[in-house]
């Protein structure tokens, strides 16, 4: 019988090494599906959680595999799903290295993003002018140019700068800016309106904001009577009407009225990072008007995440407002409480030093103390960089407001 080049034994060299070739690339292909579930399962998974720090933990679990075995697209929308988390969740440092990425990734041509991803792109670059300044890192130097960049942004993709413009404002006010935030609450007004603005009832908060801050209290409150009556025209912003309006309020000779409104918002902004001004305000004013055990339910929920918050801004105002919570339990003569709080938290997540025993028995005086010593340098640093007192004038003023 004639020899057959095959017979059935061994495959010759050649046919192997194809075969392995071609099963290296059935395999490379199915792994990377394999890859590419993983990373559609926890982005599906992060997005079922509520807002917080295991959503944010989730994404960027995604976003590693992405860099390492996906595609440029799937890193791209890995980022745009953790700039959407960081801002519900109220952590704005991933938020801001995410955007940094994909403003990059577009600049450079690596993607063409689809719009709905470009849209989230552009419309998180005015959160990155709302978040910036609440760290004292960044100079105001830095914070002109990121603006001029983003106006520079919306200009490029033919979008109305009105929000851009009106957030600024907001946050010039923040800095202690006041000609210069009026200059650009100004310059908002004067841009239509498109698919990039802000709600009106986001934009009469940035109206209720600069009356505020002009000591224009009546005039800002007069506004914020519909809201009141029906809040449901402030779905979204209820929470910062109410904030900004505590401390007018009570100059007002509204406590009553503000207390309502304070013990409203409480349950829907303790234990969410994103209203940690909320959660600073409520108790800065229950200190101020000697609801103490109001004030202290607040701090027992929030105080692990309040002394390590995520910006320095929030973490100097709530430092600042449990000072004050501890200086009215000195005014009640009471030296010593004790904080409802996880032994094992106050052992693992406290700041170094701080006076408070693992049963979390505390000495209201020197709390307070180290408090003051804690926050200190943050107001400082927001001080020099802002160029003026406006940080360490409000503080003094809810001081004087304790009663």
């Amino acid at each position: 019988m004639k020899s057959l080049p095959y017979d059935g034994g061994d495959e010759p060299d050649e046919h192997a090494l194809a075969g392995r070739q071609v099963f290296g690339k059935i395999a490379g292909r199915m792994k990377q599906m394999s890859y590419a579930s993983e990373f559609e399962r926890l982005i599906i998974q992060s997005n079922e959680l509520p807002p917080g720090k295991v959503c944010v933990e989730l994404i960027e679990q995604a976003i590693r595999i992405a860099d390492v075995h996906l595609t440029v697209q799937e890193q791209f929308v890995g980022r745009t799903e953790l700039i959407r988390a960081c801002f519900r969740s109220g952590i704005p440092r991933p938020m801001l290295a995410a955007l940094t990425w994909c403003l990059a990734a577009i600049d450079r041509n690596e993607i063409q993003p689809h719009q709905i991803e470009f849209d989230v792109a552009l419309w998180q670059c005015k959160h990155a002018v709302t978040w910036i300044p609440n760290f004292n890192s960044i100079t105001y130097e830095q914070f002109e140019a990121l603006l001029a960049d983003v106006l520079k942004r919306y200009s490029a993709a033919g979008a109305s700068p009105r929000a851009v413009y009106q957030i600024a404002a907001g946050s010039e006010l923040s800095m202690g800016h006041p000609d210069r935030a009026v200059e650009l609450s100004e310059l908002g007004q004067k841009c239509v309106r498109d698919r990039f603005s802000e709600s009106h009832a986001w934009e009469l908060y940035f109206d209720i904001e600069l009356l505020f801050y002009f000591d224009r209290a009546e005039e800002a409150l007069e506004k914020l009577e519909p809201i009141w009556e029906n809040p449901a025209r402030a779905e979204g912003v209820f929470n910062h009407f109410v904030t900004a309006a505590l401390f007018p309020l009570l100059e007002c000779g509204q406590e009553q009225f503000a207390g309502k409104l304070c013990a409203r918002i409480v349950p829907s902004v303790v234990g969410n990072l994103r209203y940690l001004d909320s959660v600073s305000q409520a108790i800065a004013f229950y200190a101020c008007i000697g609801e103490s055990t109001s004030a202290l339910s607040i701090i027992d929920r929030t105080l692990m995440a309040g002394l390590v918050a995520h910006s320095e801004a929030d973490r100097l105002f709530f430092s600042h407002a449990v000072s004050l919570a501890m200086k009215r339990l000195q005014n009640e003569g009471r030296s010593e409480v004790t904080l409802k709080i996880p032994a094992d938290s106050i052992e693992s997540a406290m700041p170094e030093g701080i006076p408070v025993s693992s049963s979390g028995v505390v000495a209201t005086a020197r709390l307070e103390s180290w408090l003051s010593r804690y926050f200190t340098p943050d107001l400082d640093k927001f001080n020099l960089r802002n160029g003026n007192q406006y940080v360490s004038s409000l503080l003094e003023k809810r001081a004087r407001l304790m009663r």
